[in-house]
């Protein structure tokens, strides 16, 4: 049956049978529902009168417009709250309707309706209707309040309901079991498509995609068609005046023509208008949402830039700082990362906690100081959802709401502890260990590389746009050697498989060498269509790459055995893990031997398996297969080395680790190479860096070293020179830095017989 629907597919649009089978693999069973995914039209938006108290809520308004009523909007300091703050004002704005807006503070007010912020708005305005935009559905007391006063309420929202819903018309497809799922904008949206109709809603359709990707909703059904419509304006030359200014500021001073994706969304034009929520005031981003005025727009752009520097910068500090505690925290224990640090900046630590989770691959919880309470930011891993967790754990808590995957919340301090462990209890009984285990996302699997090609690549570009519930297609398949090269002196690598074809690599320069090499491994990487002067082109972005058969050539683990001679790094800090490993978490061993790693995986059957380096922070119980000289683990609660590696090797790790266990077996196979290497490529390999280290500009990674000397005429390998290096190293022709690990020319007079590198390579 599913082979008769790939063909039908494939008759139908005209497409291979590996994205007939991707579109199967992602649940659709009808060639109208792919139709529909592929070609999101205005026409299959969802009716807004299908929303629970969309009826009530235009009469009550209309009511008011009548009477020429004040309306206050009321809503978040967000990029989607703003977004649908801007929505509603734009339209009453243009239908001669006067409204004001009040957006919360997230220092002084933090989110959502509450009383204080109410009395605060009230100081300005006298509003006879409000309307909440992104918040409201958990204020029953707020709301009760409002209507004590005189003042009718039209809560509009999309977060999940609490236990009761505020006695007044509430609009939001959580309340309901049959309606899309959609963004606090999106809601606005479809408040606006109510009273006004549909082609005055879609006036906003860009300022609501910006909300919709930002906003981290599942890009499906109504908020992939109103993502695709808002993109298709931002393309044009009919876009808001101050979205229309900052894109062109942050994308399109080199070229104009410049295509704006929901990737682009994600990470250059929601990060910015999110900065001010963050930093100052939302309404910043606010007024460059409904300004005409392009002497205004621009100095908003220029603060924004400012503030969301700015934003980078705290960021990074915090998530240094969580890093950090978390070298003091109980990894192997704990199934959630929960930290307070009153120090930390409200604006940005839900971004830091978005970072932890995903490098550790563990639901993450930062808090900080709120007035009297502690606040925080909990952003979660697939699988586990967060606000699940939240609710079965609200005892302990003043305040919560969000989403599946990302959430808010408030607390006593006292309950801080109390509350961590609760939510461990919870996901122990849920979830099972596994879960953590690794951090990629499914790929579907190619027969072949040459299976690549420009004509998926275009009928991929369909699925766009790209987000929640719709990812890009990432791939997976089984190669051997792979001709890769680097990318001038950067640690970055390329492959042409054909002339419009081309592998890209960003920082895997380690990996230059398993590439090249005639060995089985498996590759995984994403696909991106482009259209350049006319030329059609396909990149595809290496992700990761992971060994299908261990059984390496003794070129690869002689460098990272027979480096551990030279440490070059004096460790600083003794890191010391209290901590206990479990079953799943908390232990890493390192091998440099093949037939140990044998032994090794009899041992340890269910642990993950690495060569040469970690790709995230991740603690879940691993096998590191002749790991990198450098590469350290003090997130780890037990290192173990099953092996027999240099006494300076040894010593060198228990003066850097407290955790370190040295196996003792009687099956422990010695490393012994036999690597045809001579005096010839010493001195080659002398001569190049003694000529050209001077001109190398970084001259602190090997990789790179070796990448500006191949540029250069240098024909010998990368693993015969990295040989190379540590035995000039050993005997003093080369010198590291300490400090600066920058490299330079040694004079020294031993003889290649004091090399003990050298005599166990030919030994």
């Amino acid at each position: 049956m599913e082979n008769y629907f790939i063909d039908k597919i494939c008759k139908e649009f005209s497409f291979s049978r590996i994205t007939a089978s991707i579109l199967i693999e992602r649940g659709f069973s009808s060639i109208v529902d792919i139709k529909s995914f592929l070609y999101p039209s205005e026409k299959d938006l969802a009716n807004p009168y299908d929303l629970k108290g969309m009826n009530d809520a235009v009469s009550l308004i209309k009511e008011h417009f009548s009477k020429k009523s004040k309306i206050v909007i009321y809503g978040d300091y967000d990029c989607d709250g703003v977004g649908a703050a801007s929505i509603l004002y734009l339209a009453f704005q243009k239908n001669g309707i006067i409204s004001e807006v009040f957006l919360p503070n997230r220092e002084e007010d933090g989110y959502g309706l509450k009383l204080d912020s109410i009395d605060k708005m009230l100081l300005t305005y006298k509003p006879d209707l409000l309307i909440t935009v992104d918040c409201g559905i958990q204020s029953v007391e707020e709301v009760e309040y409002l209507q004590q006063l005189g003042i009718e309420v039209i809560v509009t929202d999309h977060h999940e309901p609490g236990a009761s819903l505020p006695k007044c018309i509430c609009i939001n497809p959580k309340i309901q079991t049959e309606y899309d799922e959609l963004s606090g904008a999106g809601v606005a949206f479809m408040l606006i498509s109510a009273v006004f109709g549909k082609k005055e809603a879609l006036e906003y359709v860009d300022i609501c995609a910006i909300s919709t990707v930002t906003d981290l909703v599942p890009l499906v059904k109504s908020n992939r068609i109103i993502v695709s419509l808002g993109l298709n304006k931002i393309n044009s030359d009919k876009s808001n005046l101050g979205l229309k200014c900052l894109i062109d500021f942050i994308m399109r001073k080199e070229d104009k023509n410049v295509i704006i994706k929901s990737s682009d969304i994600a990470y250059k034009i929601g990060p910015r208008l999110n900065a001010s929520g963050r930093i100052s005031s939302a309404f910043k981003s606010f007024k460059l949402l409904i300004s005409k005025d392009i002497t205004e727009i621009n100095q908003i752009i220029n603060d924004l830039e400012i503030e969301n520097k700015y934003r980078q910068d705290l960021c990074i500090d915090t998530i240094e700082s969580v890093k950090n505690m978390l070298l003091e925290y109980d990894l192997s224990t704990h199934r959630v990362i929960l930290l307070y640090n009153e120090k930390w900046e409200a604006g940005v630590i839900g971004i830091a906690a978005s970072k932890i989770a995903e490098e550790f691959n563990k639901p993450t919880i930062l808090l900080t100081k709120n007035n009297n309470c502690a606040k925080g930011s909990c952003r979660s891993i697939k699988g586990i959802n967060i606000y699940d967790v939240l609710k079965s754990n609200s005892q302990f808590l003043n305040n919560y709401g969000g989403h599946e995957m990302a959430a808010g919340l408030s607390l006593d301090y006292r309950n801080i502890n109390p509350f961590l462990e609760s939510c461990d209890t919870y996901i122990y009984s849920n979830y099972p260990p596994e879960l953590f285990k690794t951090i990629s996302d499914n790929a579907f699997n190619l027969d072949d590389i040459s299976d690549v090609n420009i004509q998926l690549t275009k009928e991929l570009s369909l699925f766009e746009p790209f987000g929640m519930n719709n990812r890009k297609p990432i791939f997976s398949v089984c190669v051997g050697s792979l001709n890769f090269s680097p990318i001038n002196s950067y640690p970055h690598i390329k492959y042409e498989l054909t002339k419009n074809i081309r592998f890209i690599g960003f920082n895997k320069i380690d990996y230059l060498e398993i590439l090249q090499a005639d060995v089985m491994k498996r590759i995984r990487f994403s696909l991106n269509f482009e259209n350049f002067r006319k030329r059609e082109y396909a990149t595809c972005f290496v992700l990761d790459i992971s060994l299908k058969s261990f059984d390496i050539d003794n070129h690869f683990l002689a460098y990272n055995d027979l480096s551990r001679y030279i440490l070059t790094n004096n460790p600083e800090t003794m890191f010391k893990n209290p901590y206990k490993p479990n079953d799943y978490f908390g232990r890493i061993v390192l091998v440099w031997n093949y037939n140990n790693f044998l032994l090794a995986m009899e041992n340890y059957p269910n642990y993950i398996l690495k060569f040469m380096k970690l790709d995230s922070f991740n603690t879940f119980n691993t096998i590191l297969f002749s790991p990198n000289k450098d590469e350290t683990f003090e997130y780890f609660s037990e290192i173990i080395l099953f092996d027999i590696p240099p006494k300076n090797y040894i010593d060198h790790m228990l003066k850097k680790y407290s955790n370190i266990t040295l196996v003792s077996r009687t099956d422990i196979f010695p490393n012994n190479y036999l690597i045809n290497i001579n005096q010839n490529h010493l001195n080659t390999t002398y001569s190049f860096l003694r000529k050209y280290l001077p001109e190398i500009i970084n001259s602190q990674d090997p990789k790179i070293i070796f990448s500006f000397l191949v540029s250069k005429g240098f024909t010998i390998t990368i693993h015969m020179f990295k040989l190379c290096c540590i035995i000039l190293l050993e005997l003093g022709y080369l010198k590291i830095d300490t400090n600066t690990q920058v490299w330079s020319i040694a004079i020294s007079s031993r003889s290649l017989d004091e090399s003990i590198i050298y005599n166990r390579l030919k030994n």
